[in-house]
């Protein structure tokens, strides 16, 4: 049962019901957060990839952004594929593929809340080290003591297929460990005032104090109540490949 779980959960109904838009109502936040990053580090790319990319919006809402650069999506759920399909266009192309198994080179790879999601996520960071010159992960950073108190990483693993849960330290080990080359990393939003990320009156008001202790004390905060995931510009670390 646990393998039918891990292995089929994202090609049959099982996760779209559980997410019927695959992701898409977050697709803005992301972009404008990765589109953010990539133009305050004035990052050369004109070739930019994403793996595990979904429903697809996240590259749509990038290529408005930079209508000039072309964007290829991966993914290896044939229902994310179908989502995505409809949004292709010039520059625009999603491939139901393996992109650890393609012959592919791209300036960019987006690498956002996936690694979680992924079995053997060791030997998945390897195979895509070298599939770009440059990489943005996103990790979201479950890993907390209100958490782990409150009973709530299972709920993750249940709802949205979570199988692996990080802080900001062993995030960043495990991206080295895997080799990387960590260039800068920050936590993206914490408690944001949007409505995707607090859906509720008591959300929204647990998030203004939240707010206002995460700027005296960024790391304690995340660690004791969370509320943050992981924003990771990183390289290829050739010296320890």
């Amino acid at each position: 049962m646990a393998d039918k779980s891990i292995g089929e959960r994202y090609n049959n109904q099982d996760y779209l019901t559980a997410n019927p838009d695959w992701g898409a109502s977050h697709a803005p936040w992301k972009a404008r957060i990765v589109g953010e990053l990539v133009e305050r580090r004035g990052l050369d790319v004109d070739r930019i990839a994403e793996v595990g990319c979904g429903s697809g919006a996240v590259l749509e809402q990038l290529q408005q952004r930079w209508p000039d650069k072309s964007f290829t999506g991966y993914d290896l759920s044939s229902v994310a594929h179908e989502i995505a399909r409809p949004r292709a266009k010039e520059g625009l192309d999603y491939r139901l593929e393996d992109l650890t198994a393609a012959d592919a080179h791209y300036d960019l790879l987006l690498c956002l809340d996936v690694v979680e999601h992924v079995e053997n996520s060791f030997g998945f960071l390897r195979q895509i080290r070298d599939k770009a010159d440059w990489h943005v992960f996103h990790i979201p950073l479950e890993l907390t003591a209100s958490t782990i108190l409150r009973g709530r990483l299972m709920a993750g693993r249940h709802s949205v297929g979570h199988l692996h849960y990080y802080t900001r330290e062993t995030a960043l080990a495990q991206l080295e460990e895997c080799g990387f080359h960590i260039v800068s990393e920050y936590y993206s939003r914490p408690f944001a005032r949007d409505g995707v990320h607090a859906p509720t009156l008591k959300r929204r008001l647990a998030n203004l104090v939240r707010r206002a202790t995460f700027r005296m004390a960024p790391h304690l905060v995340v660690r004791a109540i969370g509320g943050a995931s992981l924003l990771v510009l990183a390289r290829p670390d050739k010296a320890g490949s």
